[in-house]
């Protein structure tokens, strides 16, 4: 390893100019047209992977800085949520009672008729796994439009306190 590797100081190394440039070249993400959907397709598809989406926003606010990597991961995990929702509709309920177990049709139901608010209450206090609640909403009985908005409700206070924490370091 290099003498000068070792001289760089950690407020450099996070310098969120410099994480960009490192990512896209020296003109930063603005330095290419498709950059900021270059990023939220990038955390959509990780997210959809099950990448821890803390770890994602923290990369992302590091990288971009505070105010764009708040807005771009929050788009990249709607994107996801909705990604992944889709594959639990494809899948079908047939496929998640059978891991489920059949009283996920009655508890489907139940909270299909709160949606909005279940969406939203299971994203500020998470019970399971970002990506399964999605594939479990999108084989259940919660509508579209009350995942989607539920989903960016319920999905802002956490990540603008991570995209805050993460700008402090």
């Amino acid at each position: 390893m290099p003498a000068d590797a070792l001289e760089v100081p950690l407020h450099d190394a996070l310098n969120p100019e410099q994480r960009a440039a490192a990512c896209f070249g020296d003109e930063g993400p603005g330095g290419l047209a498709a950059g900021p959907l270059l990023v939220i397709a990038g955390i959509a598809v990780a997210g959809s992977l099950a990448v821890p989406l803390t770890l994602l926003v923290v990369a992302t606010v590091l990288a971009f800085g505070s105010l764009a990597g708040f807005f771009y991961s929050l788009a990249g995990a709607e994107l996801s949520a909705l990604l992944t929702y889709a594959l639990g509709q494809g899948a079908g309920r047939d496929l998640v009672r059978r891991y489920a177990g059949e009283r996920l049709n009655s508890v489907s139901r139940k909270l299909s008729q709160r949606g909005l608010l279940t969406i939203i209450t299971l994203r500020i206090v998470p019970v399971a796994p970002f990506t399964v609640i999605n594939l479990v909403a999108g084989a259940s009985h919660i509508r579209l439009r009350d995942f989607a908005l539920g989903t960016l409700l319920g999905l802002l206070p956490g990540v603008f306190a991570i995209a805050l924490f993460a700008d402090g370091l």
